[in-house]
């Protein structure tokens, strides 16, 4: 029986242990929503995906559709990951939290091309970036109102509207930073009223 390849960009959320040498994954992808996916010996010294698939990683990967589910058959770092780019612990703890919270709020079913164009395009801005820490605080908290904000959990008051679909920069973060406060605010009462 024959199983058809999919390749697609996608974000790990997050992984744990399978097996003796296995890890299974919750990867968010671009063609096919959340899934969780296992790689088989990816543990062992030899495997050639192991430094590939880390939380939190961008990766291009591919995958097939088996009995128990999806199997990871392929990956390589994406060019924009944050781990291609210089090291820095506080960039990776940012894209860490948000891609947690986006493993708790985002369905499992089915693709949200909105809100793959929202965490990808924040990630890449993040791999590139230089922030301090105030605006990577910033960055943090506007990514997840976003994200928030595609999946219809928060509202738009009129002093967010020019946040909700600008493109990243540096600029827009700074600009944010001044409606701070408020966004706080909203992700609180989104999170609260959406039992998450």
């Amino acid at each position: 029986m024959s199983h058809w390849l999919y390749h697609t960009d996608g974000l790990i959320l997050a992984d744990w242990p399978s097996g003796d040498t296995g890890r299974r994954f919750d990867i968010f992808t671009d063609r096919l929503g959340l899934i969780a996916a296992q790689a088989i010996g990816v543990r062992e010294i030899k495997s050639k995906l192991r430094y590939h698939l880390q939380t939190p990683a961008a990766v291009q990967i591919s995958l097939v559709r088996g009995r128990g589910g999806w199997r990871i058959v392929y990956a390589d770092t994406s060019p924009f990951s944050l781990t291609r780019a210089k090291f820095n612990l506080a960039k990776l703890a940012a894209a860490a939290r948000c891609l947690k919270l986006l493993g708790r709020v985002v369905p499992a079913a089915g693709r949200r091309p909105r809100v793959w164009r929202e965490i990808s395009g924040a990630y890449q801005f993040l791999a590139r970036a230089g922030l301090t820490e105030a605006e990577l605080a910033d960055f943090e908290l506007l990514t997840i109102w976003r994200i928030l904000t595609a999946l219809g959990y928060s509202q738009i008051l009129p002093t967010l509207v020019p946040f909700a679909a600008a493109p990243w920069s540096k600029k827009l973060i700074i600009a944010f930073g001044l409606e701070r406060q408020v966004a706080l605010l909203i992700v609180e009462q989104a999170i609260y009223h959406s039992h998450l």
